[in-house]
């Protein structure tokens, strides 16, 4: 810990800096559980998207009969979307589940992050964000 600083988050009237304690043992930040719930609706969504990939590939000749399609076209679509299902489902999934460490607060931001690439998690990745970046729930993951 860095004791030289005495305007740090829990500076005494001394100047020593001690562990911020904004939620007392045993109370979690609410945003812990959205995060949680945030992560385990984007895993099945993103399980979703692996099962339409997959079915782009079984399926493709059956695709390719619709006006304007072609089965390379349908071919090509199922990689990508059982491509993007097959990596990004484990990734949220695992954030459903993430350890109380320092690493699990900063892969979760990494989550957001990729997560506001599409506008419609615009709107609950924002606020989620917002009161991640607290220093209460930052602290919290700092045990």
């Amino acid at each position: 810990m860095d004791y030289d600083d005495p305007y740090a988050v829990g500076a005494d009237a001394d100047g020593l800096r001690s562990q911020p304690a904004y939620y007392p043992p045993g109370i979690t930040p609410p945003v812990i559980l959205w995060m949680r719930i945030y992560n385990g609706l984007l895993a099945a969504v993103y399980f979703l998207v692996l099962l339409m990939g997959l079915a782009f590939l079984v399926f493709r000749e059956e695709f390719g009969r619709q006006p304007g399609n072609s089965p390379e076209d349908a071919l090509i679509a199922g990689f990508l979307y059982a491509g993007m299902g097959a990596v990004l489902c484990p990734l949220y999934a695992v954030g459903v589940w993430l350890p109380r460490k320092g690493w699990a607060w900063v892969y979760a931001i990494v989550l957001l992050a990729l997560s506001m690439t599409s506008c419609c998690c615009l709107v609950f990745a924002i606020p989620l964000l917002i009161y991640w970046i607290k220093p209460e729930c930052k602290a919290w993951f700092q045990v």
